[in-house]
């Protein structure tokens, strides 16, 4: 009778310890529950918002955060921005909203049972403005260019959809002045090449970016432009293989190769071969007047070939002209007229053009070397 009272008493301590072993073992696990912090700090592109994790459910948060949409109960499959994990109340900064627009937003949070969502807020983003940017300082000023840009760190809430830099000899250059350029769209940095300005002149320059609000500017610099470099001696080089323009003269090789000014004004003749077929060359005899001033000279060839001729960087006076661009002209006659012209730099640096071959003209060398 005793034995049988021990043997029951034992299996009543181990049954009770087996059912509190399964108690302790087989816990229930839950997804976490977050609650939403209040929206602040509303601007027309953003806002930030968070939330405090009440409970992890008993199990690791892997992911926390905001989510938001333009309809009610937004979900992580929704626009959403991650919190670090770790803390439990936790900030985040909703960006990319369209301006003057209503959004729901709530507070997630994950563990390895899933996804909950905080209690919904809604805010209204503010109504878009015009950009917010400034004008970068003036670099690399030239005779007739200029380095400048600027930074755009506000859009105002809508898509910028233009910008670049104006500028003119007033002060306030506006986007109605042909004066600007054209530098892409969006946010951010941009950088501006400003060509076809006056030497020894002071401008005016401010950066623009337009949104569907209007267009915004930044600060205004000035520059002032240098002095025309000096007239730099040295030689110019030029060399070329003609061929047949259409056949019509015999002898047909009627050719001129000459210098222009980058805005067309005759300078020198280098090569003449037309004798009286002069007028011919129906480019080269209006503009130079038939001036053939230290030039080579013939009566027209019987042959194409390769033709060399040089320019010590005078006119017709004898005198050095500016450093700049130049252009270097070509025209071939013999029944159909070809003609063609290449620019090249004028200065202190040495200069090699290699171009294409055009009609008439191939095998074409350019070379500016200074004293």
């Amino acid at each position: 009778m005793i034995n049988n009272r021990k043997i029951l008493n034992f299996l009543s301590v181990l049954f009770a310890l087996i059912i509190l072993n399964g108690c302790t073992t087989n816990s229930t696990k839950l997804a976490p529950t977050v609650t939403t912090t209040v929206i602040s700090n509303i601007t027309s592109g953003s806002a930030v918002s968070g939330g405090t994790i009440t409970s992890d459910g008993g199990a690791a948060i892997t992911a926390q955060g905001v989510c938001w949409a333009t309809s009610s109960n937004p979900t992580i499959s929704d626009s959403k921005v991650a919190s670090a994990i770790g803390t439990s109340s936790f900030s985040a900064t909703i960006s990319g909203l369209a301006g003057n627009t209503t959004y729901f937003a709530r507070a997630y949070a994950t563990n390895s049972e899933g996804t909950s969502y905080g209690n919904e807020v809604t805010f209204t983003s503010a109504q878009p403005t015009t950009a917010t940017l400034t004008t970068t300082a003036a670099s690399a000023i030239a005779t007739t260019t200029v380095t400048t840009g600027g930074t755009i760190s506000s859009n105002g809430g809508a898509t910028i959809t233009a910008r670049g830099i104006c500028w003119g000899t007033t002060s306030g250059p506006t986007v109605a002045l042909t004066t600007k350029t054209s530098d892409g769209t969006g946010s951010g940095v941009f950088n501006s090449n400003i060509t076809g300005l006056t030497a020894l002149t002071t401008y005016y320059a401010r950066a623009y970016a337009t949104n569907s609000i209007g267009t915004a500017y930044g600060n205004e610099i000035s520059f002032t432009t240098t002095a025309v470099s000096a007239n730099t001696t040295g030689t110019l080089t030029v060399s070329t293989s003609t061929s047949t323009a259409g056949g019509g003269y015999n002898p047909a090789n009627v050719v001129a190769i000459w210098i222009r000014t980058s805005t067309g004004t005759f300078v020198k003749s280098l090569l003449v071969y037309a004798a009286t077929r002069k007028s011919h060359l129906t480019t080269w005899y209006p503009s130079s007047g038939g001036n053939v001033i230290d030039a080579t000279t013939g009566a027209t060839q019987s042959s194409y070939a390769t033709r060399t001729c040089t320019w010590n960087a005078t006119n017709t006076s004898g005198t050095v002209v500016a450093n700049g661009d130049y252009k270097v002209c070509m025209e071939l006659a013999d029944g159909n007229v070809s003609y063609h012209e290449f620019t090249f730099t004028k200065g202190v640096t040495a200069v090699t053009l290699s171009p294409a071959s055009v009609s008439s003209f191939s095998n074409i060398s350019i070379k500016w070397t200074p004293n």
